[in-house]
């Protein structure tokens, strides 16, 4: 049984959701490049397979969908009474990495990954908005901007062991 008064660690929380958008990133930028090199502008190339093709699509917008969200989580804003998010919004809201995780957020490919997830991925919204492609993704600089997630992680986890936080948890 749960115990629902228990806390999730949020050092191990988000250091699996940024994780696991590192390996949805690196995954998705590999299959994007099968699926050009397969499919070829949407046209399946009768010489391939094209069930292989429509698999290597799949697996593509599944992994597509899982950054998508994986980022969302990672800044995740929206709480209520009842619902605390851990996010490095909320996790750093008031220190002195406030500012960095702040740039990060605000930084253009994360915006629309986010606009994304908001109104297509996680919410179908009634108004079409512009949604972010693979191929977007895969030529921003949102891999270097996951990477600087690291550094105030990697702060947090010393300090959450420094002052025993786990013993609140």
């Amino acid at each position: 049984m749960i115990n629902k008064k228990k806390k999730r660690n949020p050092v191990l929380a988000l250091q699996l959701s940024l994780n696991s958008a590192k390996d949805y990133y690196t995954r998705l930028c590999e299959i994007r490049l099968k699926v050009e090199s397969i499919g070829g502008n949407n046209s399946i190339n009768h010489s391939l397979d094209p069930e292989e093709w429509q698999r290597s699509v799949i697996y593509q917008r599944a992994l597509w969908v899982a950054l998508i969200i994986e980022v969302g989580r990672l800044f995740d804003t929206f709480e209520t009474e009842d619902k605390k998010v851990i996010s490095f919004k909320s996790v750093f809201n008031g220190s002195s990495l406030k500012d960095l995780v702040d740039s990060i957020h605000g930084e253009a490919i994360i915006s629309k990954i986010i606009k994304t997830r908001n109104t297509f991925t996680a919410h179908i919204g009634q108004k079409q908005d512009e949604i972010i492609s693979a191929a977007e993704i895969c030529d921003s600089k949102l891999e270097r901007l996951l990477d600087e997630l690291d550094e105030p992680l990697v702060l947090f986890a010393a300090w959450f062991i420094d002052n025993a936080q786990w013993e609140n948890l």
